[in-house]
């Protein structure tokens, strides 16, 4: 991602974020959740542990709280790690506190699962508590180290506005420290968790607001500290039947290290309830997310996967991005009334049950046609979908091909859309005009950029080139021209066919990705050619669609 569409990027995100911010600084500070589970060092079934991915993850599963770990850099920065060391989470390799900031930030994450992102950085403190909604817990683990962590800590907590909801883990020495800053600071007791019977007396005379488990505990310290409106956290489990037990002898938060997978646990409980995000938070979470890992290879799912869904419809969308397409293409049109819908034909008599031209129709009188009877009974009542629906049901690691059809301002009013949703790293804009390429630029001058055309030449391919798209599409082409645009860096596309064969010659002969109107039957012959693998999921994704 280029530097300018970061800065973009960030303007819309800002933007988003500064009018949250004075909403909620106008109203009280949001209900925290009474009970529930903690996701420790995030959701690691969504990201690797103590990284943003594993933090919003389970922000959007819907976990009451979060805990992460605290440490400081050679040169003074606050960074989440947990071990002392960068040796098992990284590609590097040394004490966090011997390491600079900028030494650690060149350091890859590394983790034994799969995650869809590239460059995963180890997370700045100020990274960790800005990715997060205002209405989780923040468990701020205090590691021991280099002096002031935990004052640095509480300064930060403090000039983020987070004091009602992130609270402090640390040990009495650190625990007078915060307090001498801040008296209302929020304290979980971490001294002489060896000693159960001290630990709960020492937690309650002190004033703490939660405590930690982490070995055995009676129901007498329960009672005490429930008495004293002391929180009980529980370190830590990631088995059902112990998370029950947790639950029903009053622990409030028992930690777990794939919130995701375990909050099935909770069903039975009817006071354990997911938390409930603000929408404001949903619409700016995947903003905060590192750049998908991208394909350089494979299919395009043309108007998603017809073959298990009607064309240019939701169904065919997830369908297509399940069954691990790497590229996903669908056309976009404006209403009468100036919404983006996606439709190919420029009337809806084919695909709907309606009939008409897009552009001389409503929205409202669109979206009352049925645009899946025809296909099949059984997907009756399918609406034809907006453009920001389309974006939403797609997963972030998936190319996203936008097709601009005939009409005035389509290009333009998509890219805004693209740039609003945080897409752009996934996203490009297939014009059949110059127009449509310096209208799209004229929103946002990084969008990526599709030109489409019939067959390739040379003159067209100097064209393409000297326009600076990152993408052409294609009906016919020779190898020189193939090979001119590989030089130049732009991706191919072909359009289109199902025949296995063609498939597989296109792939041989360098196309990048040949349009397919029904990827899963076409993708075996797909599968021939070395080094082709299907896309992974993002596991954000699955549970999303899941759900859904």
């Amino acid at each position: 991602m280029t530097r300018t569409l970061r800065l973009l990027s960030g303007l819309f995100l800002v933007l988003s974020l500064s009018v949250t911010s004075s909403h909620q600084a106008s109203a009280q500070n949001p209900i925290m959740p009474e009970r529930g589970l903690c996701a420790h060092r995030g959701d690691q079934a969504l990201g690797p542990e103590n990284t943003v991915p594993a933090f919003v993850g389970a922000a959007k599963a819907g976990a009451q709280q979060i805990e992460l770990d605290v440490q400081k850099t050679k040169d003074g920065k606050l960074v989440i790690m947990h071990d002392q060391t960068v040796d098992r989470t990284t590609n590097g390799k040394g004490a966090v506190k011997d390491l600079t900031f900028d030494e650690i930030r060149s350091l890859d994450v590394v983790s034994d699962r799969p995650f869809p992102y590239e460059d995963i950085k180890v997370p700045t403190f100020e990274e960790a508590l800005d990715c997060l909604p205002r209405n989780v817990w923040i468990n701020v683990h205090i590691k021991p180290g280099e002096e002031g962590i935990a004052e640095d800590s509480l300064k930060i907590v403090m000039e983020k506005n987070r004091l009602h909801q992130a609270f402090f883990a640390a040990e009495e020495k650190d625990m007078n420290k915060l307090r001498a800053i801040c008296p209302e600071v929020k304290i979980c007791c971490m001294e002489r968790q060896d000693n159960p019977e001290i630990y709960v007396q020492n937690t309650i005379k002190w004033k703490c607001d939660f405590i930690q488990f982490w070995g055995s505990y009676t129901k007498e310290q329960i009672a005490a500290l429930k008495a004293a409106n002391v929180k009980i956290n529980y370190f830590g489990t990631d088995d059902p039947d112990e998370i029950r037990k947790l639950i029903n002898d009053g622990i409030d938060y028992p930690l777990v290290n794939y919130f995701s997978n375990d909050w099935f646990a909770t069903q039975e409980f009817d006071q354990f309830k997911l938390n409930q995000v603000e929408d404001e938070y949903l619409q700016v979470a995947d903003s905060f997310l590192p750049p998908p890992k991208m394909a350089s290879k494979g299919l395009c799912a043309h108007r998603g996967d017809q073959g298990l869904a009607p064309e240019n419809t939701i169904p065919a969308f997830v369908a297509a991005a399940k069954a691990g397409a790497q590229q996903v293409e669908f056309d976009v049109q404006l209403t009468k009334d100036g919404k983006l819908v996606i439709m190919h034909d420029l009337t809806v008599d084919r695909t709907t049950t309606g009939k008409g031209n897009v552009k001389d129709l409503t929205f409202e009188e669109i979206r009352s046609f049925d645009a899946g009877v025809k296909y099949d009974p059984k997907f009756a009542g399918l609406q034809v979908p907006t453009f920001e629906e389309a974006l939403d049901c797609l997963p972030r690691n998936i190319w996203i091909n936008i097709h601009i059809k005939p009409g005035e301002g389509i290009a333009a009013a998509a890219t805004k859309v693209v740039v609003e949703k945080g897409r752009l790293a996934q996203s490009f804009i297939g014009c059949e005009n110059k127009k449509d390429i310096d209208d799209a630029r004229s929103v946002c001058p990084d969008v990526k950029i599709a030109f489409l055309n019939g067959k390739l030449s040379k003159e067209l391919v100097e064209k393409v080139i000297s326009w600076n798209c990152q993408f052409i599409q294609f009906t016919g082409y020779d190898a020189e021209c193939i090979s001119i645009l590989k030089k130049a860096g732009i991706t191919t596309n072909y359009f289109g066919t199902d025949d296995p064969e063609k498939i597989k010659t296109l792939l041989k002969d360098g196309v990048d990705f040949p349009l397919v109107n029904y990827f899963t039957k076409d993708w075996p012959a797909a599968a021939e050619i070395e080094g082709l693998e299907l896309n992974a999921l993002d596991p954000n994704y699955t549970k999303e669609t899941r759900e859904k």
